[in-house]
């Protein structure tokens, strides 16, 4: 499946923007709009070597509202079994997922308005799960390595930037204090970080 090339650049000023980028073997895309939007799936690098054992790799963005942006980019190297997922209500918030690698899960669910997450995972098995409430919640994350968790919850105003760079580490943050900047390194195996 191709996108005419006078639709791959849409029209900014639509009251929702999503887009799919998949790549590797067979793969699945799933867009949903509670309202009037414009959406645009690229799958241009789709394709299906008629390989039965293959891990599906799928994509999911749901939005409902106005002015949201949700970006899932599964292109870069032909992973297989990824999977990220992108629920967001209200206005203007924003989702970019990139996975690189096998067998990786995100999920990003954001509600109310201007909340912003940005998420890379690169390697084998890593799974991240954000929950974002209120207003003006911000995420910047990396996962690299083998086995890597984050969950993630933020109710307003907070923001954090993380990075997991190793193997089978654990984050888990809840509620942070508001307007209270979180920046979390972890380089190694094994190591768990906990705030609530």
């Amino acid at each position: 499946m191709s996108v005419p090339s006078d639709q791959c650049e849409p029209d900014l000023a639509s009251a929702m923007r999503m887009i799919v980028r998949r790549g590797g073997v067979l793969g699945a895309a799933l867009l949903l709009s509670y309202s009037q939007a414009m959406a645009w799936v690229d799958l241009t690098e789709y394709s299906d070597f008629g390989q039965s054992d293959i891990l599906l790799t799928a994509a999911t963005i749901r939005q409902s509202g106005d002015d949201h942006m949700a970006l899932i980019d599964q292109t870069n190297d032909g992973g297989i079994g990824n999977i990220a997922q992108v629920d967001q209500e209200g206005a203007t918030n924003a989702a970019y997922v990139t996975q690189i690698g096998d067998l990786n899960r995100a999920r990003v669910v954001q509600y109310d308005s201007d909340n912003m997450v940005t998420i890379t995972q690169e390697g084998i098995g890593n799974s991240v799960d954000v929950s974002q409430t209120g207003y003006g919640n911000v995420l910047n994350g990396l996962q690299q390595g083998e086995g890597n968790v984050a969950n993630i919850s933020q109710t307003g105003d907070s923001s954090i930037t993380f990075f997991e760079i190793g193997n089978n580490n654990i984050l888990n943050i809840s509620n942070p204090a508001a307007g209270v900047p979180i920046q979390v390194y972890i380089q190694g195996d094994g190591v768990t970080v906990t705030q609530r």
